[in-house]
């Protein structure tokens, strides 16, 4: 029997080089690409200074732009559908740590946390675009059970489930205690008479574009993805879900992506949006195929104690 392997010879991303150490970039390539695009590690070092420097010069040509970011009321027909998109139990859920609401937002002015983008999933996300509107864009950004990524999932061992996709924000969501069902007693193989269950949730981060805002910024959270496929798309304008912050040191992570919350909240000119359109500040890479992957397993322990 022939080995089945994937037809996948690489991931298009596009890096944002100038917002990257020269030594981070560097050892992406070396690590991460194949070997055609290892072998151009000198061109792709020489082309880093110029887009650092470019970078350097977009923070003191434009300070204050994330802070001057267009951001509106949804218009009134969209009202009735954004009530009951807010009234979900799946959105509660996601957004139940501050105040909530869904704006019009300007994409170009939205702090981008990311590094990089895949260009292969962006096209998947652009067929996907049912409209250029905004009226257009309401189940696409800020629906709450959107088309989830790709999953594979198989049981490796009696107590483990492996997970995989080649989506990297693949993560275990949580676990809880269920009652008993009868699909439960269906899966109940080895016998006994089940009362109890817990559910180990595996899958992605909220569906809906969502953004933190501080002041009068928006940082980007979920949905960077769609963002630039809407953003390529020539769409300026986007619903997405806004996260009120009233205090920052408590409500904001600390650390996000790998970047500082001084930097992302501070900075006069941190990344935005629109520099992943900037040829100048941006490179194409291509990666080897990776997949993410998540293993949960579960265990028990019995004893006693004094009744």
């Amino acid at each position: 029997m022939s080995e089945h392997r994937s037809t996948t010879a690489c991931f298009r991303y596009r890096f944002l080089m100038g917002a990257m150490q020269q030594n981070a970039l560097a050892m992406t390539v070396r690590l991460t690409c194949i070997p055609e695009d290892v072998t151009r590690i000198d061109e792709i070092v020489r082309a880093w200074r110029g887009a650092s420097t470019r970078m350097a010069n977009l923070a003191a040509s434009e300070g204050g732009l994330p802070d001057r970011i267009s951001v509106a009321d949804a218009p009134a027909s969209m009202r009735a559908r954004l009530i009951e998109i807010e009234e979900d139990p799946l959105f509660r859920a996601s957004f139940s740590a501050m105040p909530t609401d869904i704006k019009i937002v300007e994409i170009d002015s939205l702090v981008a946390p990311q590094r990089d983008v895949n260009l292969d999933y962006v096209e998947v996300l652009r067929s996907r675009i049912p409209g250029h509107e905004v009226t257009d864009l309401v189940e696409y950004c800020v629906g709450p059970r959107t088309e989830p990524p790709e999953l594979q999932a198989l049981q490796t061992a009696q107590n483990q489930m492996t997970y995989s996709s080649r989506s990297l924000d693949l993560r275990f969501i949580s676990g809880a205690p269920k009652r008993v069902g009868e699909d439960d007693l269906a899966v109940a193989y080895a016998g006994g008479h089940p009362v109890e269950a817990v559910s180990l949730l595996v899958g992605f981060g909220a569906a809906p574009i969502n953004s933190w805002m501080i002041g009068s910024r928006l940082v980007l959270g979920n949905g960077f993805h769609r963002v630039v496929a809407l953003r390529m798309a020539g769409v300026t304008h986007i619903p997405i879900v806004v996260q009120h912050v009233a205090n920052a040191e408590i409500e904001f992570p600390e650390q996000f992506l790998g970047l500082s919350r001084a930097y992302l909240l501070e900075q006069e000119r941190p990344v935005v949006v629109k520099d992943f359109f900037d040829d100048a500040l941006t490179t194409e890479l291509r990666l080897k195929p990776r997949r993410k992957i998540v293993k949960v397993t579960w265990g028990s322990e019995d004893s006693v104690a004094p009744d």
